[in-house]
């Protein structure tokens, strides 16, 4: 349930559940006919998105310390005009 065309449809899912969930709010604070009918349609189906948005897998983190090697130094800063590492010593003076 994880592929991209799923999760592509469950966006769309959200943003017309969103839109027709506005609508109907507009509808229903007008005295429209239809907007109780609208605010239903738009929550249902705004709980069918979350219900099956759980199954999505989720989104990992890529190792940032092979792109930046400094977030590897823990509290260390890095000296970018220097191209070195400030250690504690060399910070306090």
């Amino acid at each position: 349930m994880g592929t991209k065309k799923f999760i592509q449809t469950l966006q769309v899912l959200r943003q017309g559940s969103i839109s027709v969930l506005l609508i109907g709010g507009v509808f229903y604070l007008n005295h429209f006919t239809g907007g109780k009918a609208l605010l239903t349609i738009g929550g249902l189906s705004l709980a069918v998105h979350s219900f099956f948005r759980a199954f999505t897998p989720i989104h990992e983190e890529p190792n940032w310390e092979l792109v930046y090697p400094e977030l590897a130094l823990g509290h260390h800063a890095f000296d970018a005009d220097e191209n070195e590492v400030i250690t504690e010593k060399k910070a306090e003076q």
